[in-house]
């Protein structure tokens, strides 16, 4: 049974890269978060339950084309994959 998550990792100036799979968001989202802000790194991450990425930063490129996971009100557990509204 494969995980939930797909991370690729690729160094632009070494060239060493790997790919990971994750069951939880927790489990890799810290490195995802220390990547987005170094040049040369490229990061993917492909979520299975939605069969799309959810991440992709390019090398020589300091901000992501895709970015799902910085977005405030998600919530991956949920089918829209949105926080449900609160009211009160």
């Amino acid at each position: 049974m494969s995980k939930k998550y797909v991370v690729d990792y690729c160094s632009g100036s070494t060239g060493y890269g790997w790919r990971k799979e994750y069951d939880r968001l927790d489990e890799f989202e810290d490195f995802v978060d220390r990547m987005r802000h170094e040049y040369t790194a490229s990061v993917w991450v492909w979520d299975e339950s939605v069969q799309g990425f959810i991440f992709w930063k390019d090398c020589l490129s300091y901000k992501p084309s895709i970015d799902k996971l910085s977005d405030p009100f998600r919530d991956r557990r949920t089918v829209t994959k949105k926080c449900k509204e609160v009211t009160v």
